[in-house]
C-alpha cells in the first residue's frame, strides 16, 4: 500500500502492514483508524513484535471497534474534509476562491476553467518542507502573509502542496524585491533571493519560504 515511504529499516514483512502518517506508522488494514501507531524511529525488531501482535489482536477475523480517534486528529480531520480513502485535506479557501482562472467552457449547469497554479511534490522524507509552507503561511502576521505566495491546498501528510502560481518575466523589479527583502526580513523570513520571488496579481511575493535546506516553519517575530 504505502510501503514506498515507510523507513527503509523497515522489513518487508512488516512494512506491508504499514502506512506512513508523518511520524508515525499505522496499521495499513482497512477501517483500522488510529488503534495502532508506532513512531518512525522505532527498530525492526520492535516493529515486528508490535504488528504481529496487533494483528493477531484486531484483525483475526474480528471487525475493529469503531473509536473517535485521537482530540487532535478530531480536530484536524473537521477542518480538513477528506477528498478520498482517508486522506484529510487542509484548503485555503481565500486562494481557492482567487483560482477562477480561464474558461475552458461552460453547459448547462456549471462551468470549466484553467486555474494557474503550481504544484511541489516532496521528495521521500522531505515532506517536512512542504508543511512548513503551510504552516508558516497559516501563522503569519498579516502584514507579512500579504507578501507570501498564497497555497491552495495541501493533504495533511504534506506529500504535496498548491500554490497559486507566481508569474517570472525576467528579473523582478528591484526596487520591489528590496522592499520585499527588507519587510519580510523583519518578520523572521530568511533565504529570500530573486529566484524564490515572482508576482501574483501584480504584486511580488516571497514563492519559497520553507526556510532553506532546513525546512522548518518560520517563527514570526512580533512588530
Amino acid at each position: 500500500m504505502a510501503n514506498a515511504i515507510v523507513p527503509q529499516h523497515v522489513p518487508p514483512s512488516v512494512a506491508a502492514h504499514l502506512r506512513r502518517d508523518g511520524d508515525w506508522l499505522r496499521c495499513n488494514e482497512p477501517n483500522c483508524g488510529d488503534f495502532a501507531f508506532w513512531g518512525v524511529f522505532r527498530d525492526a525488531d520492535y516493529l515486528r513484535v508490535k504488528v504481529r501482535a496487533h494483528r493477531a489482536k484486531m484483525h483475526a477475523g474480528r471487525a475493529p471497534r469503531p473509536q473517535a480517534g485521537r482530540p487532535q486528529r478530531r480536530a484536524a480531520l473537521a477542518q480538513a474534509p477528506a477528498v478520498a480513502a482517508g486522506v484529510a485535506m487542509l484548503v485555503n479557501p481565500d486562494a481557492m476562491a482567487a483560482l477562477q482562472g480561464q474558461l475552458l467552457g461552460q453547459g448547462i449547469a456549471r462551468k470549466g476553467y484553467l486555474p494557474d497554479v503550481i504544484v511541489k511534490h516532496a521528495k521521500q522524507g522531505c515532506e517536512k518542507h512542504n508543511l512548513a509552507e503551510w504552516q508558516s503561511y497559516a501563522t503569519a502576521p498579516a502584514p507579512a502573509k500579504a507578501l507570501l505566495c498564497p497555497p491552495v491546498m495541501m493533504p495533511a501528510d504534506g506529500a504535496w502542496i498548491m500554490f497559486r502560481k507566481a508569474e517570472r518575466v525576467g528579473d523582478p523589479d528591484r526596487h520591489d524585491f528590496a522592499a520585499l527583502v527588507r519587510t519580510l526580513e523583519r518578520y523572521g523570513v530568511r533565504d529570500l533571493h530573486e529566484g524564490n520571488v515572482g508576482y501574483v496579481d501584480g504584486k511580488l511575493v516571497a514563492t519559497d519560504y520553507g526556510q532553506g535546506f532546513a525546512g522548518s516553519a518560520i517563527q514570526w517575530r512580533v512588530r
